[in-house]
């Protein structure tokens, strides 16, 4: 799928969250309930079946969005959870159970991510009833969803699994999902104890993957490729590892948006916060007022944002900053493809925090303005520690 589709998809999907919750019907049964839910669920699949076929045809952007709003309006993932807290309530052990819970999940997991906090406690107690009840399916893990929980929450919920669950497949996806886990972790720890104490976990996982699941794969629908399990895993390690050693990040040669050749070595003696960007990443947009209030407010240290667009088209990026927002310190272009971009690897937004020498302070894919308040004291408390004051 090209990335021009993906936009298109992610614009037509996007809309689904314009949507409202539903309420169930009063007087429903169990079964009507449940089926209920799965006949939203079939026609889920069968929308979304039908956009990627329009996604690959080939024809034009343009084309394709006439397509595809054929298909009308994605139907809304956010409705029956009245109906499948009523098939819990009677039972939930089940089959029914089950696809209730799951639901649930994939129903507080958007809530939550529209800013509904108070849906974390509902998807937290379907995560306990299905650890409780149904740990032991081949099939757990879909209805698991993301771990959206706190960190020991997930992580926790990830052991129980690996150790109540015999399918092989099971365990090495749940060890994979731990090990990422860990690494988000360890660039958010704030103390080299508690980061030498979730690397120890870290290593373990990797090594339970390379001596168990050698071999297992998966499947990234976001970009289409599939991907090995201890290639994510490697990747995982070794930023982690660069983390808890203050490991030299890899140079790299780069162009400028003029073409002129740079690399990150240039910068030495400076603390550089690496943006890794694309005009067309909503969330890297996001972050483009925070990073220029940092930038202002860090203006007397030795500080500076490089911040490299992974535009497939160069000339893009020129005219977003020529029409819509300046970004002024350092601006590159890098060619996507030069970057590892599947699963575990370079996502975006994905922010790099070096010292002077170049080592990697921190990793992070969001930059909020609780991120930019702790970038900020830690480099002045990095000059200070230096200075011995």
């Amino acid at each position: 799928m090209s990335l021009g589709s993906k936009i298109i998809k992610g614009v037509l999907i996007g809309s689904l969250f314009l949507c409202g919750v539903s309420v169930a019907s009063e007087g429903i049964s169990r079964d009507e309930a449940y089926q209920a839910i799965r006949d939203h669920q079939v026609n889920r699949e069968s929308w979304s079946k039908s956009l990627e076929e329009i996604m690959s045809s080939g024809k034009s952007p343009e084309e394709m969005k006439v397509e595809a709003e054929k298909l009308g309006p994605y139907p809304d993932p956010t409705k029956l959870l009245d109906e499948a807290e009523l098939v819990i309530h009677e039972d939930s052990s089940d089959d029914k159970a089950f696809v209730a819970l799951g639901h649930i999940r994939l129903v507080s997991g958007i809530l939550v991510a529209m800013g509904q906090e108070s849906a974390r406690e509902k998807s937290s107690d379907a995560l306990s009833l299905l650890l409780n009840h149904h740990v032991e399916r081949p099939d757990v893990l879909s209805a698991i969803g993301d771990l959206i929980g706190s960190a020991a929450e997930s992580i926790e919920a990830c052991d129980k699994i690996y150790e109540l669950n015999s399918h092989e497949s099971v365990k090495a996806e749940v060890t994979l999902t731990k090990v990422r886990m860990l690494s988000k972790e360890i660039a958010k720890a704030t103390s080299a104890e508690e980061r030498e104490k979730l690397f120890s976990e870290l290593e373990l996982g990797v090594e339970i993957l390379s001596k168990n699941y050698p071999e297992a794969k998966g499947y990234d629908d976001a970009f289409n490729v599939e991907y090995s399990y201890m290639d994510v895993a490697n990747s995982a390690y070794e930023a982690s590892k660069s983390l808890l050693h203050g490991e030299v990040f890899e140079d790299f040669d780069v162009a400028t948006l003029d073409g002129e050749p740079d690399r990150v070595s240039n910068y030495r003696g400076q603390f550089v916060l690496l943006d890794y960007w694309a005009t067309w990443c909503g969330p890297c947009l996001v972050a483009i007022p925070e990073l220029t209030a940092l930038k202002n407010e860090l203006k007397d240290y030795p500080f500076e944002i490089i911040s490299i667009s992974l535009d497939e088209d160069v000339q893009a990026v020129i005219d977003f900053h020529n029409e819509k927002t300046e970004m002024p310190w350092v601006n590159w272009h890098l060619d996507p493809t030069e970057v590892d971009m599947e699963v575990g690897g370079m996502k975006i937004p994905h922010y790099i925090l070096l010292n002077p020498d170049g080592q990697v302070v921190f990793r992070t894919t969001e930059f909020n303005d609780e991120k930019k308040a702790y970038t900020k004291n830690k480099i002045k408390a990095l000059i200070a520690e230096s200075q011995g004051s």
